[in-house]
């Protein structure tokens, strides 16, 4: 993406580059988001077992985010498609950034339910951390098979809660 914009700032008529450049930047979330997805559904599911505080089941969030991922790519790729379709109508530029901002849109409003469920959930466990034996001494302990960067579930969450909000922001 980058490089296309790199390209287009020395050749501005070029449509070429400037389509390069939007297509490119905007597919990479989607694969970011889909990776923070499975990595939180793994995290509740395996290692806290506390599936109750998530607002939808854990199987559906990624089946819903990455179904809706899939349908913002195709927008997004469909509006490229437009775009360089040009050389005759003119007009089809401006209809091709508009459906490539509609599959931006799209892409927004699912990852925003994603980091909302997020949030949920990391409030309700937090409400409710010495509710039982099984979530306190869980909770409380280290995971030792992860890396030493991330020595306990809390820290792995939080960035991974983090990089949703950076996400969400670079999408806006």
């Amino acid at each position: 993406g980058y490089i296309g914009r790199t390209i287009s700032h020395g050749n501005i008529e070029d449509q070429h580059s400037y389509i390069m450049q939007t297509l490119l930047l905007l597919i990479g979330p989607p694969f970011f988001s889909a990776s923070i997805y499975m990595v939180f559904g793994r995290i509740v599911t395996n290692i806290l077992h506390n599936e109750n505080y998530l607002l939808l089941y854990p199987k559906y969030i990624t089946k819903v985010c990455v179904v809706g991922d899939i349908i913002s790519l195709l927008l997004q790729a469909a509006g490229g498609g437009i775009m360089a379709n040009t050389k005759k109508n003119i007009n089809n530029f401006a209809l091709g950034e508009n459906v490539i901002l509609g599959g931006l849109a799209v892409q927004i409003l699912f990852f925003g339910f994603f980091v909302i469920i997020e949030a949920t959930y990391y409030i309700r466990l937090h409400k409710n951390m010495q509710s039982s034996e099984y979530n306190s001494r869980v909770i409380n302990q280290d995971i030792r098979h992860f890396p030493n960067k991330f020595n306990d579930w809390k820290t792995i969450l939080l960035s991974l809660f983090l990089c949703s909000i950076f996400i969400l922001i670079r999408s806006i």
